[in-house]
């Protein structure tokens, strides 16, 4: 009850969704018992009408605790249009269209927010998004129909695979297999209304069921045989190229964080002199898309040193040409060097 409770205080009906789904597990486990049970009948109804009674106590309690969220998201449903599935289907809408210009290759790996900036304020005034609230056609749109198939064909498989160790095993931890294929199951299901791969911590969990779910009973009894594959030995130059990329990334992070708190402290030398020692090779947009040229630009531009400003503006251009504030004062540059064409 106090889970429930919990999915409930989090006012996210794809979780909800995700916890109802998850319960398909459970004709599966009757399945895997094999056992004839027989059902009382009376008690069984006497424990669905206290559970039913029990789960409208708790909506009550929550909506009361939230000041009419929980109603609020049930009414919403009658109207797709309203809140946040009102926009959320705009930016599927967008997406789609997206996908149907580039089915073949995608807009590219990490282009999606910026390419929406240009579909979706031209379809959608004054409509702002980072993220697809969709898994499938995030990948589908950057990456194109490959990757689409390869990322869809990882979940189906992943969750084909646990559901067949489910079927499968004898042992002593069936309730861990249950948990692994209820919590896959929730991942899919979130992913379609959400952006699940987008966090780390997430797509960990998700690769290490992934792999708990390809291992059979029978691979479970195998020793170590002590040989080693030479093979794995190809992942490693893949792996110090992956950490060198991480690394100059978080450490341009931390400059451009840092370059973010003398800005607003209007500290504008400091912020040209931090953001001098960002690498903008790979790290050019923080995650908002708004080019950390730009920020350069702007303190550039407070010390009146336009010519500078200029330039910065110009590579923040090159980095997201969509962007509202950058055109804005790249348009400012070209007005104050008087080129009105």
């Amino acid at each position: 009850i106090g889970t429930v409770g919990f999915v409930l205080l989090l006012l996210t009906r794809s979780v909800w969704v995700g916890l109802i789904v998850s319960g398909s597990v459970l004709p599966v486990r009757r399945r895997c018992e094999r056992k004839r049970i027989t059902i009382d009948r009376r008690k069984a109804l006497l424990f669905g009408m206290g559970a039913v009674a029990m789960l409208a106590l708790l909506l009550l309690w929550v909506d009361l605790l939230t000041d009419g969220a929980i109603a609020e998201r049930i009414a919403s449903l009658e109207d797709f249009r309203k809140g946040s599935a009102g926009w959320r289907l705009k930016s599927w809408v967008v997406t789609w269209q997206m996908i149907t210009e580039h089915w073949f290759s995608g807009v590219g790996a990490g282009q999606w927010k910026i390419a929406f900036q240009y579909h979706g304020l031209a379809k959608y005034e004054n409509m702002y998004m980072t993220e697809t609230l969709n898994d499938y056609l995030s990948v589908f749109s950057e990456t194109g129909i490959f990757g689409f198939i390869g990322y869809t064909g990882l979940v189906i498989s992943s969750i084909l695979y646990a559901v067949r160790a489910l079927m499968d095993h004898h042992g002593g931890h069936r309730s861990v297999r249950y948990a692994i294929v209820a919590s896959m199951l929730v991942f899919a299901v979130v992913s379609f209304f959400n952006f699940p791969k987008n966090r780390v911590e997430h797509m960990v969990l998700f690769l290490f069921l992934a792999t708990l779910s390809f291992r059979s009973d029978k691979e479970e009894q195998f020793t170590r045989t002590g040989v080693f594959n030479p093979l794995l030995l190809l992942i490693v130059p893949f792996l110090f190229a992956a950490l060198g990329v991480c690394l100059k990334r978080y450490e341009a992070e931390l400059h451009t964080k840092r370059a973010l708190e003398h800005r607003a402290r209007q500290e504008w030398p400091l912020v040209i002199e931090e953001l001098a020692n960002a690498d903008h090779h790979f790290y050019s947009m923080e995650p908002s898309t708004t080019p950390v040229r730009w920020y350069e630009g702007i303190a550039h531009f407070q010390l009146k040193q336009y010519n500078e400003a200029f330039e910065d503006f110009k590579l923040a251009y090159e980095a997201n040409p969509y962007h509202v504030h950058v055109l804005n004062n790249l348009a400012t540059g070209h007005e104050l060097r008087g080129e009105h064409d």
